[in-house]
């Protein structure tokens, strides 16, 4: 019993990851270009914006704060601005 047991649990996870990398080998090129999107997605709103303030972090206007962050203005802090 616990040798059975031992083999689905041993069995199923292999077929996944063996399932899934005969998938990705079929398909190379959308991993390729998913990740070329997903980069310029990143360079597009700013993720490595330099200089700008994390959250909590001072600032004296929103322009300071790292992107989906605003200033806001009762304390002057970096916080998020309600954007998905």
């Amino acid at each position: 019993m616990k040798t059975s047991m031992l083999a689905v649990f041993v069995a199923l996870p292999l077929a996944f990851v063996l399932t899934a990398a005969t998938e990705e080998r079929a398909h190379p090129n959308e991993l390729v270009n998913s990740l070329v999107e997903l980069v310029k997605l990143d360079a597009e709103r700013g993720v490595d914006k330099e200089g700008c303030k994390y959250m909590f972090g001072s600032c004296g206007k929103s322009d300071d704060c790292c992107p989906k962050l605003a200033c806001k203005r009762t304390f002057n802090y970096c916080a998020w601005d309600g954007s998905v």
